[in-house]
Formats: C-alpha cells, structure tokens, sequence
C-alpha cells in the first residue's frame, strides 16, 4: 500500500494521514509539497505511483 497525502493539506490534516498508516500498518507513505489537489508535485506523485506499481509488479 501507498499512501499519497499533501504535506500542506488543509482539507486533511496530516494526523488523518498518519492515524490511517498506522490503521494499515504502516505503509509507505508519499508526502507531497503541495495540498490537498497535490498540481504542483503532479509530475513527482505520478512518478512515485509508477515506482510502486512496478516494485509490486502490477505493471512492468
């Protein structure tokens, strides 16, 4: 699992973040520069999911 979450949110605070990675034992977690829509990071967030998918192999 990956969580992806806005380091300067202010729709979901981090803590909300942080208490749903400890729900879920603690996955890696993507915090983003930007907040809650993340389009100043667009490009680094869609390169972290892509690592992801590929380090699970759901994609090659």
């Amino acid at each position: 699992m990956l969580l992806v979450a806005g380091g300067n949110d202010g729709i979901i605070p981090a803590v909300h973040t942080e208490a749903l990675g400890e729900h879920f034992g603690r996955p890696e977690v993507y915090w983003s520069c930007g907040g809650h829509i993340l389009c100043f990071d667009k490009r680094r967030v869609t390169d972290r999911a892509l690592r992801f998918l590929q380090d699970i192999e759901v994609i090659g």
